[in-house]
């Protein structure tokens, strides 16, 4: 009977997991949501046919705001809970001041459409189709169009770094660089023809950017990139990620931890470095479009109005990749709840999670070869060396 109960569990892995984010209820009718902002506890949640949302408590409930001028919203932005920005059709621009009782319009161009806005104190930048950029110094009052070049490209993300640098990222490749006193961008387009989706930037030096499109040279296959720039957008390392299809935003805490999440439905949450990565399972294999954290609370909005919640930035996840191959073995895995551990190094430490990411106790030997697990379930071993800290999941039925 054992073989047919692990086949069981084994199935019944990803509805258990998916408990690291939760599916949120909410009021529009399954219309695709592009971008979500939060701001303390106050979040936004904005996509295609005038989708606009508001919750009040961190996301766990959903109310729908009324627009005067219909459109489709592809990016919004909140300074404070109750100023905040969005664009998307015809690139216009609307801002309201009383967390989105009424709005009123800063910016149109006909025909242009915006993909993503980003403020820094009064300073503001909106980029779009066919290389649009446009750039406020007044809290967003008022716009003027800044130079890029002439392009059927579009810009898909845009960040202000605390220094006043200023990054796009977009189509083919596309890397753009200003400094926000400019009106002049400056191509830095890096040597790939993958779509760049997500920038993100932490501190004045590490940025990090996403992307990635269908294999127009084979069918059913997907090309994506994840670049790192250590030194402010000097030099950019690039990997991809075989587990996912198409990477379409990201959120990072710091250099070493944060998420991204892609078309496919999947999350994947990076950790010390950006190459070791843990899977984080949904349940859907929607599209998810864009995530956002405020505090330990994160929000990921998709389509066909998917909105997921966690609070615990995620626990840790099933499937773990790194490019350190593990210098240890653990067997039996599955096991019972007792498992040996064969190793070539000097352990200095093990620690114990359960898929929620919580650390639980455990019994293990003197020399570290012995672990003993009471509970039942899907947990992840910590092994932390000298130097190096290695993860290893385990079933114990």
């Amino acid at each position: 009977m054992k073989p047919y109960i692990f086949i069981l569990i084994t199935f019944c892995l990803p509805a258990s997991l998916s408990a690291q984010w939760k599916k949120t209820a909410n009021p529009s009718n399954a219309k695709d949501l592009f971008d979500v902002h939060m701001v303390g506890a106050t979040a936004y949640a904005a996509g295609q046919n005038s989708a606009l949302l508001k919750s009040t408590d961190t996301g766990k409930t959903w109310s729908s705001l009324n627009l005067s001028i219909p459109e489709n919203i592809r990016a919004l932005f909140f300074i404070n809970k109750d100023t905040g920005f969005f664009i998307g059709e015809n690139a216009r621009i609307q801002k309201t001041s009383n967390g989105g009782s009424s709005w009123s319009q800063k910016y149109v161009r006909t025909a242009a459409y915006g993909y993503d806005i980003h403020f820094s104190e009064k300073n503001g930048i909106a980029v779009g189709k066919d290389m649009l950029a446009v750039s406020s110094s007044n809290m967003g009052e008022t716009w003027n169009v800044d130079t890029t070049f002439i392009s059927n490209k579009r810009l898909n993300s845009v960040c202000i770094l605390p220094n006043g640098q200023c990054w796009a990222v977009g189509d083919s490749g596309y890397i753009l660089n200003k400094h926000i006193s400019r009106r002049l961008w400056e191509n830095k387009k890096f040597a790939s023809k993958i779509n760049f989706n997500s920038i993100n930037a932490i501190g004045d030096s590490i940025l990090i950017i996403c992307g990635g499109m269908p294999d127009s040279a084979n069918v059913g296959k997907f090309q994506n990139i994840i670049l790192r720039s250590d030194d402010g957008g000097k030099s950019f390392v690039s990997s991809s990620m075989t587990e996912m299809k198409i990477p379409n935003s990201a959120y990072f805490f710091n250099a070493d931890t944060g998420f991204i999440c892609g078309s496919n439905g999947l999350i994947s949450k990076s950790y010390q470095p950006l190459n070791n990565r843990g899977l984080q399972i949904t349940g859907s294999a929607s599209s998810l479009n864009a995530i956002f954290f405020e505090n330990n609370v994160g929000l990921i909005v998709g389509d066909g109005g998917s909105i997921y919640r966690t609070t615990n930035r995620g626990g840790y996840g099933l499937n773990l990749t790194s490019s350190n191959e593990p210098p240890f073995l653990v067997y039996p895995n599955p096991s019972a709840g007792v498992c040996a551990i064969s190793h070539s190094f000097d352990i200095q430490k093990i620690k114990v999670y359960n898929a929620l990411g919580e650390e639980i106790q455990f019994e293990i030997n003197a020399d570290f070869s012995l672990i003993h697990i009471e509970s039942k379930g899907v947990f992840t071993l910590q092994i932390e060396s000298e130097n190096l800290i290695y993860h290893q999941n385990i079933l114990v039925y």
